[in-house]
């Protein structure tokens, strides 16, 4: 009795995470904000969902910061490099928010946009260039020891 019990809340543990999981797939409410938010209050909206966001994002980093031993072996390495890599580009996306708009200088002394607006033809110029990069082999990308995924 004891044992079914333990494994029914085991159960009821993961059918949440499922639940949770899908309550934070709400990229497509975002990505159509602009249609349903009145422009003038846009710039707030985006203010107010980058604060959860940041907040979020930062609860996972303080989440295996706490919890690193149950990270250890070759299965916990793989899933911490994997919550790393999902944070990276949590972090990236949050900082592109910072550069919308914002001149930068580049190395040939010409300015440019850091990050356009949407439907202009740089949208994606920075993750373009790192894929230039990676399929030159410019750019390395380090699997977690011992890993069982993709070779390179």
């Amino acid at each position: 009795m004891n044992g079914k019990r333990t494994r029914n809340e085991n159960d009821t543990r993961l059918a949440a995470l499922v639940f949770l999981s899908r309550s934070f797939d709400w990229s497509s409410i975002i990505r159509i904000a602009e249609d349903w938010i009145r422009p003038v209050d846009l710039p707030w909206f985006v203010k107010e969902t980058e604060k959860h966001a940041r907040a979020f994002a930062g609860f996972i980093e303080d989440c295996l910061e706490n919890h690193a031993k149950e990270l250890q072996g070759e299965a916990g390495e793989e899933t911490a490099w994997f919550l790393k890599c999902e944070l990276d580009g949590v972090r990236k996306n949050l900082a592109f928010i910072g550069r919308i708009g914002k001149t930068v200088a580049e190395t040939d002394g010409k300015s440019t946009t850091a990050v356009a607006a949407p439907g202009s033809e740089t949208d994606f110029a920075a993750e373009a260039e790192e894929l230039r990069k990676l399929r030159a082999g410019d750019l390395k990308v380090d699997p977690p020891p011992d890993s069982k995924g993709l070779q390179q």
